[in-house]
């Protein structure tokens, strides 16, 4: 077995228009389909491992009355699992050309991070993708607009209020008190996740199986890939108020892959349940970004590759013969200064 994630993003777009009298009806459909396949890190064509601007800050659709509410409706519906969120609201000029972004904006906004527990990442990468439908009439020298976004879901509601029912068992297993400090309620986390979720081996491939990256895999099913693993700590760690994002890039032999940060004392440090399950010793428990590196189960030895035990770390031997870890890199989205600044990595691993 390889420890690999591999994913993709297929983006597709249609719009049409019919203008009848003062009466405009547009319709659209953005739908994002998302294909990975093999990672231990393996998220199959189906996973959402996204690799996205998760800092975007309004622009138009900030410029639209209430628009603050209409977010609010949005996260609202999305929490609630609704197969259909409408929104409504007026502008003062025709906004057809530019009702994509302003809905883009919108549904990037309601997954902003919030410090709510099933909110922000938590959201953001358990959403399959939407489509939208709108409608528009001029009134006088005002344009008024209906949308109605369709979300799709990696999840069912029911299974949701089942992930916080166990969620709610896991947290008394821990037995924290409210002085235990934040590093040792990271350590207990990532332990259960390590000890107690499974890699999910079966559905790797399987690219309608979506179960596997979400909190409902690791937590109620007990098997998960790279996005399940993360989606669950970043639940349990919110829980306990301990900031921390979910971060999406490549890793080991370049492929996609999913792990986290987190916060401790003012600086942020790298977790990767996904590659310390199933080891007795972690190699990625509040690691530093120097020391972030890894991959496997693959060893590498000038382009030959053989299969490693589970959980390898992925070695490249350079031409003196020496192994060089391969670190994980992070998408482009996490790199910005904006992302940067709110988020001061460490270098040295945590003490």
């Amino acid at each position: 077995m390889s420890n690999k994630c591999s994913c993709g993003t297929l983006w597709l777009f249609l719009t049409g228009t019919m203008k009848i009298g003062m009466l405009y009806f547009t319709t659209a459909l953005l739908m994002v389909l998302f294909f990975c396949s093999s990672c231990r890190s393996e998220e199959g064509p189906g996973g959402k491992v996204q690799q996205q601007e998760t800092e975007q800050a309004l622009s138009l659709g900030g410029k639209i009355r209430n628009s603050s509410r209409m977010i609010r409706e949005i996260r609202k519906g999305l929490k609630a699992h609704s197969s259909a969120i409408t929104v409504s609201f007026s502008y003062g000029s025709d906004l057809f050309a530019d009702l994509n972004e302003v809905v883009e904006e919108w549904m990037d906004a309601a997954q902003a991070e919030t410090g709510v527990p099933d909110e922000g990442d938590y959201i953001r990468y358990q959403l399959g993708g939407y489509t939208y439908k709108s409608t528009s009439e001029q009134k006088e020298d005002r344009w008024y607009y209906k949308v109605r976004i369709e979300p799709s879901y990696y999840t069912f509601f029911s299974e949701e209020k089942e992930v916080t029912a166990q969620v709610r068992k896991i947290r008394r297993k821990f037995h924290f008190w409210p002085w235990t400090a934040s590093a040792v309620k990271i350590e207990a986390i990532y332990d259960y996740l390590c000890k107690n979720v499974r890699y999910d081996k079966v559905h790797r491939k399987n690219p309608y199986y979506h179960k596997r990256s979400t909190a409902y895999g690791a937590l109620v099913q007990k098997t998960a890939t790279c996005q399940g693993y993360c989606t669950a700590m970043y639940r349990l760690l919110q829980e306990e108020k301990i900031p921390c994002r979910i971060v999406t890039g490549t890793a080991g032999d370049e492929e996609l892959h999913a792990w986290l940060i987190v916060e401790l004392d003012g600086l942020w440090y790298l977790l990767d349940p996904t590659w310390d399950a199933g080891q007795e010793e972690y190699r990625y428990l509040l690691t530093g970004t120097d020391a972030f590196a890894g991959g496997g189960p693959v060893r590498q030895s000038g382009s030959e590759k053989t299969d490693a035990s589970d959980n390898d770390v992925q070695r490249v031997e350079n031409r003196s013969g020496e192994e060089t870890l391969i670190p994980h890199l992070a998408g482009s989205g996490f790199l910005t200064q904006e992302f940067l600044r709110n988020h001061p990595m460490a270098k040295d691993n945590y003490r």
